[in-house]
């Protein structure tokens, strides 16, 4: 599976293209490249990692918060719409997840040559708001309020995108965390900054 929409998109509207596009599109041409670049090399195997959207602790994040945790932000702050609730953002990989794949591509030799999804639960805005809830200095800052409705959540679900990890599991060991532990465990890191 490739995002050969993302490529083509880009190669239409050129300097017209939004960010996000440009950026899904530099990672499939990264990787074609690198896949290219492999051809041929003995010796060498070559392993594609490819996340979801990577959240988690970080042990540092300078002076501003960058990166895909930003795109936590506008549920951690006031003025969220209840409709921004039902936005996805791909399906999460923690980043412990992904530098335990690495680890495991690198001791595992089957995995040569391979490309491995590393994404487990799809989460959406509704995620980050329930979350923000179990941070009381949080509590007072008029933020928009998840919806705990279980069928709502099933339907966000339901409705999602979703990437097939299997073979990060069987072959790598991957053990996905629950998307509840990931989300806490990023905003406790960042949660003074806010």
């Amino acid at each position: 599976m490739w995002n050969d929409e993302a490529v083509e998109q880009a190669e239409r509207l050129g300097k017209a293209t939004p960010p996000f596009v440009q950026y899904d599109a530099s990672k499939v041409e990264a990787e074609r490249a690198f896949w290219s670049e492999m051809k041929g090399k003995s010796g060498v195997d070559g392993v594609a990692i490819l996340p979801g959207v990577v959240l988690g602790p970080a042990t540092q994040y300078g002076t501003g918060i960058v990166g895909s945790v930003g795109f936590m932000l506008p549920w951690l702050r006031p003025g969220a719409s209840e409709v921004s609730l039902a936005q996805g953002w791909f399906n999460l990989a923690d980043v412990r997840e992904v530098a335990a794949s690495i680890v495991a591509a690198l001791k595992v030799p089957e995995a040569g040559g391979r490309r491995f999804f590393v994404a487990g639960e799809p989460v959406h805005g509704n995620d980050f708001a329930l979350a923000a809830e179990a941070f009381p200095q949080l509590a007072d800052k008029g933020l928009t309020k998840g919806i705990r409705d279980a069928s709502y959540r099933q339907k966000l679900i339901d409705d999602s995108v979703n990437f097939d990890s299997t073979a990060a599991e069987s072959m790598l060991g991957v053990q996905f965390r629950k998307k509840e532990v990931t989300l806490h465990d990023t905003i406790a890191a960042i949660v003074d900054r806010l």
